[in-house]
């Protein structure tokens, strides 16, 4: 019977070169495609809509989006790190997932919960909006 632990493992797709295939690159950053749809417009109308309608002024914009930035480059490598080296029966990003999903309905849903509460006090009246364009973006939706 052969030693199993000294076989090769198969290499992975690749062109006598050595190179990923186009057909490989296509399918491994396709999925990636759908995020971006999503992302790009927010990315773009966001800050207009915040300059515009809510008139935030613009270098607040500018530096919330700075601030928002440097958090993410500290903590993604702090919490790629953490995913790298969880081992458990479920895997290493289930568990992650697991305690994030609920956290992240419960934070969605705080918001959507804030605004009706907003509502049953007057606070979003239609008639007692004092002229505020963000009260008139707010009855839109």
């Amino acid at each position: 019977m052969a030693d199993l632990s000294t076989q090769n493992p198969p290499a992975p797709p690749a062109t006598t070169t050595g190179r990923l295939s186009l057909g490989v690159k296509l399918a491994y950053g396709g999925p990636a495609f759908a995020g971006a749809a999503m992302a790009i417009p927010i990315g773009i109308f966001m800050p207009a809509f915040y300059s515009d309608v809510v008139l935030a002024p613009l270098g607040m914009i500018a530096l919330a989006t700075a601030v928002a930035r440097a958090l993410d480059a500290l903590t993604d490598p702090i919490v790629g790190w953490l995913s790298d080296r969880t081992r458990t029966r479920f895997g290493r990003r289930k568990p992650w997932i697991a305690v994030g999903t609920p956290l992240a309905y419960e934070r969605i849903s705080s918001m959507k919960r804030d605004r009706l509460r907003k509502d049953d006090h007057g606070e979003n009246d239609s008639n007692n909006d004092g002229g505020n364009p963000a009260s008139a973006w707010s009855r839109l939706h």
